[in-house]
């Protein structure tokens, strides 16, 4: 009998959850809103966020990211991780290249046990979701607060670099040391693996040294570029948010300078 806004999150949880479900409003890329009702996995409460797992999924619409932050919570769609597992799976399975999915592969067994092996794998890609939200709650910290505004009235394509750039720092704060100092061999090649290619093009460094860990697994060259990018990707994300502050004619030409440089 009660009636919410759509994206009075916090109210309507607050009826849901005891009931075992849970619910997401929020923006995705480009502003567009996103929706989504599941059944409640689990809750747990930390010192600086809450970690929220979200079951099987009852309504949703075609957007489905896997993984969310919205004010300190951080909100795992296990069934999306599924998904997002298995398109790359089938995906690998056309050619079967030597890449990281291959290692990937190696470790579960999809051949006999698909479902079991989907299980494990998930579990592990989940661990990369949470330590790049964590790392998105460290960058909001870091970033300019007129970051998200800038986000909102950047075309489509200096969007897509925008956001590429805060992932990029996200994970160099926190995914990557995160799986490194927990030395989480699937969970690095499943990173590598779902990396998308504006990423790889942006951050060739990073792909190198992957390369030399998969082939004799020192970790310094990854550590080394981490340590860098954390630098790089931070100076980069101010000098856009201090041009767009200055006028947006300045910060749309060193956008567009950066994309150029980038090849995108």
């Amino acid at each position: 009998g009660r009636r919410y806004q759509p994206f009075e999150v916090e109210r309507i949880n607050q009826s849901l959850m005891p009931l075992g479900y849970t619910y997401q409003a929020g923006y995705g890329r480009f502003g567009k809103p996103v929706f989504m009702l599941a059944k409640l996995q689990s809750v747990e409460q930390y010192e600086h966020y809450t970690l929220v797992i979200a079951g099987r999924e009852l309504a949703r619409e075609l957007t489905a990211p896997p993984a969310s932050l919205q004010q300190a919570q951080i909100l795992i769609r296990s069934q999306a991780v599924s998904r997002l597992i298995w398109d790359l799976l089938e995906e690998w399975q056309w050619h079967r290249p030597d890449n990281a999915m291959a290692e990937v592969v190696k470790f579960y067994d999809f051949e006999r046990q698909p479902l079991q092996a989907l299980e494990k794998a998930n579990a592990d890609q989940q661990e990369v979701l949470i330590l790049h939200e964590l790392g998105e709650l460290v960058a909001e910290g870091l970033l300019n607060p007129l970051w998200n505004e800038m986000l909102e009235e950047d075309n489509r394509h200096r969007h897509l670099f925008a956001r590429a750039v805060r992932d990029n720092l996200a994970d160099c704060v926190s995914t990557l040391p995160g799986l490194l100092a927990e030395d989480n061999i699937p969970a690095i090649h499943f990173y590598f693996a779902s990396l998308t290619p504006t990423r790889k093009s942006m951050f060739p460094t990073l792909a190198k040294a992957y390369r030399v860990w998969r082939k004799n697994g020192s970790a310094q060259g990854l550590k080394q570029a981490i340590q860098q990018g954390q630098k790089h990707w931070l100076d980069i994300a101010n000098r856009l948010t201090d041009e767009f502050s200055a006028g947006r004619q300045k910060h749309n030409i060193t956008l567009q300078t950066y994309i150029d440089q980038y090849g995108l």
